[in-house]
């Protein structure tokens, strides 16, 4: 063992329970090598998320004015 190895033992044995529970919690997924995603897998999930961003968008009313709403806000902002 490698005078590193030993050092990062070492403090790690000095960790409490809830230290040793943090730690694992930040660097835990290291040393577990990711699977490599599809491209079948990458578009699903990408598409998935399109789908949750329209579905959660707001819906404007039929008569909805941007320009209006934008001069009103210009007014009431800077006084134009």
């Amino acid at each position: 063992m490698n005078a590193a190895m030993e050092r990062a033992y070492q403090i790690l044995n000095t960790f409490t329970d809830e230290e040793l529970n943090g730690f694992i919690l930040m660097f835990g997924k290291r040393g577990t090598p990711a699977q490599p995603e599809t491209a079948e897998e990458r578009i699903a999930r990408k598409r998935a998320a399109a789908d949750r961003i329209i579905a959660n968008r707001p819906v404007l009313p039929t008569d909805f004015d941007e320009k209006k709403e934008l001069l009103d806000y210009l007014d009431e902002r800077y006084g134009v």
